[in-house]
């Protein structure tokens, strides 16, 4: 995935319970099965994330996406100094 962030549904459901709630990936796909190169897309919600040394893999109920440093969406960056590194505790994954 490039351009990636992640996102949550926090402002749009304020009174749904805390562990209802979830963070999901967005950004361009790239080798995925069912949308083309480039498209955009947000993932249902992420149940893990994987530090693979050089890429994370995040995991979804039905998928996993890879994800680079070098692909953080800028804005996010911008907003969040060192966004990867942070990937792992921006996200409150189910135990």
């Amino acid at each position: 995935m490039k351009n990636w962030s992640i996102t949550s549904n926090f402002a749009k459901e304020p009174f749904k319970a805390p562990e209802l709630k979830g963070n999901f990936l967005q950004g361009h796909v790239y080798g995925h099965s069912v949308y083309p190169d480039g498209a955009g897309v947000k993932t249902s919600r992420i149940i893990g994330v994987v530090d693979c040394g050089d890429y994370k893999v995040v995991k979804t109920k039905n998928s996993e996406y890879r994800v680079y440093p070098k692909d953080v969406d800028l804005g996010a960056e911008a907003a969040f100094p060192n966004y990867y590194e942070r990937l792992k505790e921006m996200v409150s994954c189910p135990e």
